[in-house]
């Protein structure tokens, strides 16, 4: 066995998929291009946040773009996210 120098630092230990519990994956879009809807944006985001987490579900990951031309504004809010598996979400 080969002695290991003092910079080289111990790997972390890497449990099998075995051991993980079972979750599922998803992605949940929000958008809208005409105002009120725009507005409502932000309630409704919430209220699938709320969701989610009352199902031991995480946010992993948000992106939120914006995209216009002359006549149309779209905004987008875009969750991916964890939860386990069997939750209702």
């Amino acid at each position: 066995m080969l002695a290991r120098s003092a910079t080289e630092r111990p790997r972390p230990r890497r449990l099998p998929f075995s051991d993980l519990p079972p979750k599922r994956i998803g992605c949940r879009v929000f958008s809208a291009s005409v105002t009120h809807a725009r507005q409502m944006l932000g309630e409704q985001a919430t209220a699938f946040i709320r969701r989610l987490h009352a199902s031991a579900g995480a946010v992993t990951s948000c992106d939120v773009r914006q995209s216009s031309d002359n006549g149309w504004h779209c905004l987008s809010i875009v969750f991916f996210y964890e939860v386990p598996a069997g939750a209702p979400l």
